[in-house]
């Protein structure tokens, strides 16, 4: 009887351990000719971890740093090629998504240019089914800043911007321009995986140039590059 109350006790005291479960994404970031990056966000810390390949049925592992946010970069991937992946953490995984590797033949594009999108998350997600029916496919989706009402709120985030999104950008890129609702905050740079400094930036090897958004006096400028 000692050692079952015993055991009961210790039963009691030990922490439970939260399940990491997926809530953002995932999502595409840094689309290249050889290498793309894979980003999710999961409600309690968990490793990193995408299973990728050419077919369905995946056979590599690329793994990231453990967190609530995850960022996994895949390399030495072959241009202008179809990979499938899923995002792993924990017990959970997404589902199986495609992405298509950057080409230096192409003569043109299509691509998705979109902003001002903060507190519409019906049409975001309206938006989010049209891409996904067009034919060609896009290759990638600008969106101009305003991504949501107050960047500072972490909840906005999911609501107004990612969970509308989905499925889209689990298959296509998309870069992103801070704008004045983005309000700075870090919340904007821990999401999103962008080149260079991530405020302003190019896309050269793409054939195409975002917005550059300048920071002076306390408020935000777009010009185009």
């Amino acid at each position: 009887m000692f050692a079952i109350s015993l055991l009961l006790s210790l039963a009691l005291l030990s922490p439970v351990v939260a399940q990491a479960a997926i809530i953002k994404g995932p999502y595409l970031q840094k689309l290249d000719k050889n290498s793309i990056t894979i980003m999710w966000e999961t409600s309690a810390s968990s490793q990193s971890e995408v299973d990728y390949g050419p077919t369905g049925s995946l056979g590599s592992v690329a793994t990231g740093a453990a967190g609530t946010v995850h960022e996994v970069n895949i390399a030495s991937l072959t241009e202008n090629s179809t990979y499938y992946y899923k995002a792993v953490s924990g017990a959970d995984s997404s589902a199986v998504y495609t992405f298509k590797t950057a080409s230096s033949l192409a003569t043109s594009f299509r691509f998705v240019a979109l902003g001002d999108s903060r507190s519409n998350p019906t049409m975001v997600k309206t938006l989010s089914t049209l891409v996904g029916s067009l034919n060609p496919k896009p290759v990638l989706a600008l969106h101009t800043g305003d991504i949501v009402s107050d960047g500072t709120v972490t909840s906005r985030w999911g609501t107004e911007f990612f969970t509308p999104q989905q499925p889209m950008m689990a298959t296509l890129p998309v870069y992103t321009a801070l704008g004045n609702h983005e309000y700075n905050s870090p919340n904007y740079f821990s999401l999103f995986s962008l080149p260079g400094g991530e405020r302003w930036y190019s896309v050269d090897g793409l054939m195409v140039r975002p917005l550059r958004y300048v920071l002076t006096s306390s408020r935000f400028w777009s010009a185009t590059m």
